[in-house]
């Protein structure tokens, strides 16, 4: 046990407040967003603070810590591929300028927020150890009235929030709340969040954490689980059942695999034969069998949908020119355009093409991989959650809210020696 003064000294320095005001603010942007935004509408009838707003405040902490911390800046393996993707993606940006004029600057500054700022957090939070418990206590605590939000829902059939469109009329929820209210209950409740899809993997992820502290009581964490797992059958998305039912597998296979060699090279295959396996039942479901039941489990046709939205996507990346192909289009499925992706590779390859295609999907599996080698088994569940963004990705696109929790699981892994105090 550290000496309690160290300890404390450690935790309350200059940079450490500005690194734990910086996850706090950045978790919060994207946990938070809807109920900030519920908020202000009800007390001044529009947004004042948009997710743009909390990005300037973000990088203006930010550039202070690295001001602060020039002359020693801490660099781990997880930090170099975090750099080097933030200097490719900004390479990306800048050619955008040339490769896709069109774009407005508004979704230029977005795509700053979206895809570079997670990594400079990731650079950031390397610089000081920061206090744990406080952190994950309330991360756990959001995703606990999280599902309770989402039970209340369903068994309500309401949305619950007062606003369902902002003031420029755009809605607030995917789709609209119509998408959400098909039966006499819910059957795809958001709970916190904007979507059944992104409230599903703040789940998987609160029970991923659930499973990684050791101080949690055993009970407890079977309560949360159970909890967790009834509020993931209410957000009514399949591809969050499947993305939980990996998780389960993955961290079982690491429990059984003894020699760190082969667990690489099993859990490794495991999740290339499960995007294998789910792109063949996808396409297969789609091509053969698309069926428009309005029920959750026996519902194809938005596989054949999302069929349709790859083959366009597809061929908008195949009449570009070899250098469109190498660097992207600059344009994705948040970008202000009308094209539906569905899929997490098409989209890296339609906007960054096969130079981000490859690059971030090496530095996710360079995480999962740095997480589940630290030999401690609490840390296999958030190795399984950061290997399950594969899965995911070939349903949907890479929702900021994932890559915010990817961000979390390194900040977690990186003061692990505190759960253990």
């Amino acid at each position: 046990m550290r000496n309690s003064k160290t300890f404390k000294s450690k935790y309350s320095s200059f940079d450490s407040r500005i690194l734990a005001c910086i996850l706090w603010i950045h978790m919060f942007i994207w946990l938070f967003n809807l109920p900030i935004a519920q908020l202000q509408m009800q007390l001044f009838g529009k947004r004042i603070l948009t997710l743009s707003s909390f990005a300037i405040i973000e990088g203006m902490i930010l550039f202070l810590l690295f001001v602060f911390k020039a002359a020693k800046i801490r660099i781990d393996s997880i930090s170099k591929g975090a750099i080097c993707l933030f200097g490719m993606l900004l390479f990306i940006g800048l050619i955008g300028l040339i490769i896709n004029p069109e774009v407005d600057l508004y979704w230029r500054f977005y795509y700053v927020i979206y895809w570079i700022l997670p990594l400079i957090v990731v650079v950031a939070s390397n610089q000081t150890e920061i206090e744990l418990n406080r952190f994950m206590k309330v991360l756990l605590f959001i995703i606990f009235i999280h599902s309770i939000l989402i039970l209340v829902q369903h068994f309500s059939n309401s949305i619950l929030w007062p606003f369902r469109v902002d003031e420029n009329g755009n809605n607030f929820f995917y789709i609209s709340e119509g998408y959400y209210n098909t039966n006499s209950r819910m059957v795809r409740c958001p709970g916190i969040c904007i979507s059944g899809l992104d409230a599903g993997v703040l789940l998987v992820f609160g029970i991923s954490l659930t499973w990684s502290i050791p101080k949690l009581k055993k009970w407890n964490k079977i309560f949360l689980t159970i909890l967790f797992v009834i509020a993931i059958w209410f957000t009514g998305t399949r591809n969050i059942y499947i993305l939980f039912a990996f998780v389960v597998v993955f961290v079982n296979v690491c429990n059984i695999i003894k020699k760190r060699r082969n667990k690489n090279l099993i859990c490794s295959s495991i999740v290339i034969f499960a995007v294998a396996l789910y792109t063949w039942i996808f396409s297969y479901l789609g091509e053969v069998s698309p069926n428009a039941t309005a029920n959750v489990l026996t519902d194809t046709l938005s596989a054949k949908l999302r069929l349709i939205n790859w083959e366009n996507v597809l061929v908008k990346i195949q009449e570009r020119n070899v250098f469109q192909i190498l660097f992207g289009h600059n344009v994705w499925q948040s970008a202000g355009t009308n094209l539906l992706i569905d899929n997490m590779y098409l989209e890296f390859l339609l906007m960054g093409g096969i130079v981000t295609l490859v690059s971030f999907c090496c530095y996710f599996a360079f995480i999962a991989y740095q997480i589940g080698n630290k030999g401690n088994k609490m840390l296999y569940p958030l190795a399984a959650f950061v290997s399950g963004v594969f899965l995911y990705g070939v349903a949907n696109v890479l929702g900021n809210i994932y890559m915010t929790l990817i961000v979390i699981s390194v900040v977690i892994v990186r003061n692990k020696e505190q759960l253990m105090e």
